[in-house]
This record gives structure tokens, C-alpha cells and sequence, in this order.
């Protein structure tokens, strides 16, 4: 069985690191905060909410306190199930959760996101490398959102609908039929492109982008993860890691009309079982552990600024994290929660 997860996951990666363009600008990078890495205390912040994705992606981090290499030690995969089905009846406002005229605060739960994380930088006490596999699923449990919330989604969606048939039309009047697409897919592609670059410089879709801005007033995300560490690097002999289970409960302020700048405050709650207690440095051995913290920041736009706080606590010690944290997006997307 270990050596059938080490495969999947190993497959996983290599299909889709070949699959991909080379070329990585830096608006494209950003510090990983990939839920089955915290289970390894390697996020660069402990307490994180379950982000979308798409159908599948791929992240790096490079742990610099342990690696004299400039290669990146630990990667990362992520995928989304959701994607993978294509069902009939699926349309963009079931999608975000409107069904039968209500809102469904449980939506997230069918977009859950499955992650797996490879880990080469880690040591144990004498020393030696250690390689770690760890997998994990989270999803949003609960999410509630401001009242209007789904009138403005409804309004949005149905004035993008429409502007997405005209842009149908404009396409086919400058020639873009399904008959010049099999004729000549280039001139047909080159047209579609051309038309649409117009169109975007007109109009587009900002209505729905802005109503997708908007945040949970309430959030609840829930994580559950397992790793397996590998003593000498050596996969044929991995063992039982840790295990771990975790809450994170969050309160959304929205500061601004434009739903650009927020308030948040998170509470967050996560057991741990530790079977690799013998490779961790002596400060860290536990068998088993209770965390909880709580974390708050301040967005503005592209930029956090928070600080979170956590309290562990085991059967040999107590010990706690402090840490404060700084982010700046770099390049624009929207993702929907």
C-alpha cells in the first residue's frame, strides 16, 4: 500500500510537471500555502483557509534554514475532484451554489481539494535526511454571506450571460463560424482572439468579478492529513509520520464597497498523533498534540498584514508559535470562495 501511494503521488507530479510551459514570470509565484504542508509545520503561515483551485496545480517551496541547494526540497500537488466530473445539469450559478433559487452554505463541501506533498529537507536528530509523502483533503464546511449576497450573484451572472452572447455574435459577424473553424483553425482563432481583445477593451465582465470578491461573512474550513516519512531517504522502508485533523473558523469584516479590503479574524483548532517523534529535533518530540490559536489580519487590496498566535500542548511539554506575516500579491486574478 505505501509503496502504491508512493507511485500515484510520484505519477501525479512528473505527468504534470512534463505537461506544462517552462516559462515561470514572477507574477506567477507566490509562498505555498497548501493545507497537507502544515500538517509538516512548512506553510508559511500555520493558520490558512481552503483556498479554490483549479482542476489541478502544482507549487514548490524551497526551504532555505536546511538546504544549502538552490533547487527547491519540497513540491507540492493539488487537484480538485469537482473538475474531473462533468455531470448535464451543471451550470455556472450551481457551481457557485445557487440551486432552486436558494443560496446552499454548504457549497464548498463538493469543491473539497485533495493535495499530496513531497518534503526532501528535513532531518532527524543525527543529522540524516528524511523524506516525507503527505496527504490531505480540506474544504470549506460552512460559509455564510452578507444578506444580498445572492440577489447581487443572480443580477451579475445573468448581465455577464449577456454579454458573453454578445460577444458570441460579434465573434460569428467578423467570421468566426464553426465552418471556418474546420477550414482553417487558425484564421478562425485569430478572429476570436482579435474580437475579443476589442470587446475586453469595451466592456467585460466586472460585474460577476466583483460579486465573486465578496468573502463569507462566516467561514469554516476543516483539514485532514496523513504523512509518511521515509528514515535515509530510503522509500521502501517508509513508516507511519503523523496524523492530524483541524478546524479553522473565520470572521470576514468587509471595509470597502468595492469588497477589496477586509478584516479577518480566525480561530483555529487541530489534533495531532506523531509517529516520526524520533527524527524531529529534541524540542519537538511528542507523541501526541493539541494546538489552538487564533490568527487575525488586516487585507488591503494586493497586501496582508497579520499576526497569528498558537499553543501546543503535549503530554511531555508546552510550546507555542508567534509569528507575524506579510503578503503582497503581485499579479491580479479573482478566485471564487
Amino acid at each position: 500500500m505505501k509503496q502504491l501511494l508512493f507511485s500515484l503521488s510520484f505519477i501525479l507530479l512528473c505527468s504534470h510537471a512534463y505537461s506544462q510551459d517552462t516559462t515561470i514570470t514572477l507574477s506567477s509565484l507566490a509562498a505555498p500555502d497548501v493545507p497537507v504542508l502544515s500538517l509538516l509545520d512548512l506553510n508559511t503561515s500555520t493558520i490558512t483557509t481552503v483556498h479554490s483551485t483549479k482542476a489541478f496545480t502544482a507549487s514548490a517551496l524551497q526551504a532555505f534554514a536546511n538546504s544549502s541547494s538552490a533547487i527547491p526540497q519540497n513540491y507540492a500537488v493539488e487537484f480538485t475532484p469537482y473538475w474531473f466530473v462533468a455531470p448535464t445539469n451543471r451550470t455556472a450559478l450551481k457551481y457557485m451554489g445557487v440551486n432552486k433559487g436558494k443560496l446552499n452554505p454548504f457549497n464548498g463541501i463538493k469543491k473539497a481539494l485533495f493535495s499530496v506533498a513531497f518534503v526532501n529537507s528535513q532531518s532527524d536528530t543525527s543529522g540524516n535526511q528524511v523524506s516525507n509523502v503527505a496527504m490531505g483533503a480540506s474544504a470549506r464546511i460552512l460559509a455564510i454571506y452578507p444578506k444580498g449576497y445572492k440577489k447581487q450573484l443572480q443580477e451579475a451572472y445573468g448581465a455577464t450571460k449577456m454579454q458573453l452572447q454578445t460577444l458570441y455574435q460579434a465573434q460569428v459577424a467578423a467570421g468566426a463560424t464553426d465552418d471556418l473553424a474546420d477550414a482553417n483553425l487558425k484564421l478562425y482563432e485569430s478572429i476570436v482572439d482579435s474580437v475579443t481583445l476589442a470587446y475586453e477593451r469595451k466592456d467585460s465582465v466586472t460585474s460577476l468579478s466583483a460579486v465573486l470578491q465578496t468573502k463569507p461573512i462566516l467561514s469554516l474550513d476543516g483539514s485532514v492529513a496523513y504523512d509518511l516519512y521515509a528514515p535515509d531517504n530510503n522509500l521502501s522502508g517508509a513508516k507511519t509520520g503523523r496524523f492530524g485533523a483541524w478546524l479553522t473558523l473565520t470572521y470576514s469584516q468587509n471595509l470597502n464597497e468595492a469588497q477589496t479590503n477586509y478584516l479577518h479574524l480566525s480561530a483555529y483548532a487541530r489534533y495531532l498523533e506523531n509517529g516520526a517523534s524520533d527524527i524531529e529535533v529534541a524540542a519537538f518530540q511528542f507523541d501526541r498534540a493539541t494546538d489552538i490559536g487564533g490568527k487575525v489580519e488586516l487585507e488591503m487590496n494586493k497586501l496582508k498584514v497579520g499576526y497569528e498566535f498558537i499553543h501546543r500542548n503535549t503530554s511531555d511539554f508546552i510550546t507555542f508559535r508567534s509569528a507575524g506575516l506579510i503578503q503582497y500579491q503581485l499579479n491580479s486574478t479573482v478566485q471564487s470562495i
